[in-house]
């Protein structure tokens, strides 16, 4: 839906109280005044939901990036040589990986041109090249939002899981990702020393390349994702009263840093981040080709070291290399993973989010390709279905919850998976919660359940923990292994009984999600149950009753579930009679009980509306208008959960004073800006703001806080 050309004109003094300008704004005529049609700016921020606090960040440039998705890796027998042979292709250096020296291709690059011309570079002068993409984080955009309960945790098992373990100090789980926010209160006492490897300043942002300190400079509180923070909140943060609870409450997270603060990185950085969070040394990686040629003289006597190696490694990140002109980088990637898992090191990595099989005749996505390390694919809260965004193929192991950003999620029934954000100033529900969602925090969910079968059995090996992960998940997609779910969706404590050996698990009632959700346009729902030791039928006779708890009606006709042999888990089918119901959210409790497997009570939450409204109540609409007439210059609409926008090529009038505006509408009537709707402006403190801008400008802290609008 377009908000341009249907939406009232805003009465800018009115409306939005006094005016505050940015870059000395004056005053201009009342009519309409022209567009400057070659001035245009990119506006992003951030809009602040009533009952959060959030910060925003504005970003006005006209200039196209420096750099294109393109990196290339060189290695020469000259230095000077490969240096000369660079710059006549436009590159600018960013890193490297022993003798490989790495660089960032020109905004106009076209991968095929550059392989051409390093195929036909001067004789001698190059014996290997790369041409490839970046290395990306694996989660999609998020922004933040409140979330009410963790369902990712039920439907893996980790209650369960934490009668046996709640973690070991003894395991060290190496994030390399983004970096870590180290005051995050949620990681507090959980954090070893870890390594910058970021080798391109202006990627780090830090201003500088590889150091000591793996601190993610991108906070929630700019309007950009922390990635390496919410895998790591996710995987391991504390049990402290507030925010989230991890998956392991006790092992230690070593922070390695390969992704800059865009959420690219050179696969050159994270290289030397797997060296560091094995400690891997010449004798683990002389028998591979490359390594001989890449360091004659062996890894540097300097280098960086832990003061101890990790026992798990999670990638939360995605490169997709080119077979034919990135042979090199794949062989080096391939070999530091098997290295690793050799020297009893397990590592678990994110499938990807880009939809598409790992790999095929002419590309390969990596590290999830790689056979020797545990790939975790994405599923959805609902039915507990592979996530469409999820990568698919044979070397899929596992699968855990990456829900998704669907504006259904902002009905009061989130679909992601929650994180604290790493904001300690907001450290105290609900301010702190942030939604996320992808491979990312499926693997850090997994990397969590390996630490935690670790502090069980530290002897495990890797593989002996992949076969016990496979034989526990329950069957997901497609009867048996397949290329969207792998052996299944991950059961924490199944897999810790089955690596114990020797403890048998107790006949207990489970059920795999917190809530049973029933939208305005359904008759039922259903959840799973199951028993943890084995066919739920084993637990029968199930008795299950309904409390309404002062409903206006009994809503709740039929709670049934199908004995299905010896199946350890099977649907429990909720049926409900709307007639009787108001408008309105209404909640029952169901409760099950066995005499054998304990019980449970699921909370069933029915959406009752008689007209249901159009689509845009689930969208906010975010405006850039003129600041002299209030009529719109560009819009965006955005998912209720999606609490960041962006607005590209906008267009300035003459004067180039610009406002930005947001705002909901509920009722669908192309207004936003109306008693009952949520709106707001960017302000300086009381007043709005007037951004007079240019082309190239830059402008920080844009955030619109939305209140609901009531007029005399």
């Amino acid at each position: 839906m377009t908000m341009i050309g249907n939406l009232r004109t805003v009465r800018l003094l009115g409306a939005l109280g006094a005016i505050a300008l940015v870059g000395g704004c004056g005053g201009g005529g009342r009519g309409a005044p022209p567009v400057t049609p070659t001035a245009h700016v990119t506006l992003r921020g951030t809009i602040a939901v009533p009952g959060t606090t959030l910060a925003g960040a504005l970003d006005v440039g006209g200039a196209a990036r420096a750099d294109t998705d393109v990196l290339v890796a060189l290695l020469g027998p000259e230095p000077a040589r490969v240096e000369s042979l660079a710059a006549s292709l436009g590159l600018r250096r960013c890193g490297g990986f022993g003798r490989l020296s790495t660089w960032r291709a020109p905004a106009d690059a076209e991968p095929e041109a550059l392989r051409t011309a390093l195929e036909h570079a001067e004789p001698g002068a190059l014996t290997r090249f790369s041409v490839h993409g970046p290395r990306r984080g694996a989660l999609e955009p998020t922004d933040p939002g409140y979330v009410a309960w963790q369902w990712n945790l039920r439907a893996i098992g980790a209650p369960q899981a934490w009668d046996l373990t709640e973690g070991s100090i003894g395991v060290v789980v190496a994030v390399i990702d983004s970096g870590v926010a180290l005051a995050h209160s949620e990681l507090n006492g959980r954090l070893l020393a870890g390594y910058d490897f970021v080798s391109d300043p202006t990627s780090a942002a830090d201003g500088d390349g590889p150091d000591p300190d793996p601190t993610d400079p991108v906070k929630p509180a700019t309007g950009r994702v922390a990635h390496g923070t919410v895998v790591a909140g996710v995987l391991a943060a504390n049990v402290d009263g507030r925010g989230i609870v991890g998956v392991d409450h006790r092992c230690r997270v070593m922070p390695l840093r390969a992704l800059g603060a865009d959420g690219r990185g050179d696969p050159a950085d994270t290289w030397s981040a797997l060296i560091f969070a094995g400690d891997l040394d010449d004798a683990d990686l002389a028998g591979f080709a490359w390594f001989t040629e890449l360091f004659p003289d062996g890894l540097p006597a300097d280098r960086p070291r832990p003061s101890e190696p990790a026992r798990v490694v999670n990638l939360s990140i995605a490169t997709t290399f080119d077979r034919a002109s990135a042979a090199l980088a794949i062989e080096v990637e391939r070999d530091l993973l098997r290295a690793l898992v050799a020297k009893g090191i397990t590592v678990v990595a994110a499938a990807g989010n880009g939809g598409r099989e790992l790999e095929d005749a002419t590309s390969i996505v990596l590290p999830a390709a790689e056979p020797a390390v545990l790939t975790v694919g994405a599923v959805l809260r609902d039915g507990l279905a592979a996530a469409p965004s999820s990568n698919t193929g044979a070397a899929i192991d596992l699968c855990a919850p990456g829900g998704t950003l669907d504006p259904a999620a902002a009905l009061g029934d989130p679909l992601a998976v929650p994180e604290s954000g790493g904001v300690p100033a907001l450290d105290a529900p609900p301010r702190n919660l942030t939604w996320h969602a992808g491979t990312s925090v499926a693997a850090a969910q997994v990397s969590g359940v390996v630490a935690l079968m670790l502090a069980l059995r530290p002897n495990a090996t890797p593989a002996e923990l992949e076969s016990a992960l496979r034989a526990t998940a329950r069957d997901r997609g497609a009867a048996g292994v397949d290329p969207a779910h792998g052996a299944g969706l991950v059961q924490a404590a199944r897999a810790l009984y089955a690596i114990a050996g020797g403890i048998a698990p107790p006949e207990q009632l489970v059920a795999y999600d917190a809530l049973v959700r029933i939208p305005a346009d359904a008759d039922g729902a259903a959840i799973d149950i199951g028993n943890l030791a084995g066919p739920l039928r084993r637990l029968a006779p199930l008795r299950i009753t309904v409390d309404h708890r002062g409903a206006p009606s009994e809503f709740v006709r039929f709670a049934t579930w199908l004995d299905d042999g010896d199946a350890r888990d099977a649907p429990l089918t909720i049926t409900v009679d709307r007639s009787g119901l108001p408008d309105g959210v209404f909640e029952a409790r169901v409760r099950i009980e066995s005499l054998l497997g304990g019980d449970l009570e699921l909370p069933v939450r029915i959406v009752q509306r008689s007209a249901v409204p159009p689509p845009p109540f689930a969208i906010w609409h975010v405006e850039a208008r003129d600041a002299v007439t209030g009529d719109p210059l560009a819009s965006a609409d955005r998912a209720i959960t999606v609490q960041s926008f962006e607005l590209t090529d906008v267009p300035l009038p003459a004067h180039r004073a610009v406002v930005v505006v947001a705002g909901s509408d509920l009722d669908g009537d192309g207004s936003i800006d109306e008693d009952g709707e949520l709106f707001g402006v960017d302000r300086v403190g009381p007043d709005a703001r007037v951004l007079r801008l240019a082309d190239g400008a830059v402008v920080q802290d844009l955030a619109i806080e939305l209140v609901r609008r009531a007029r005399p």
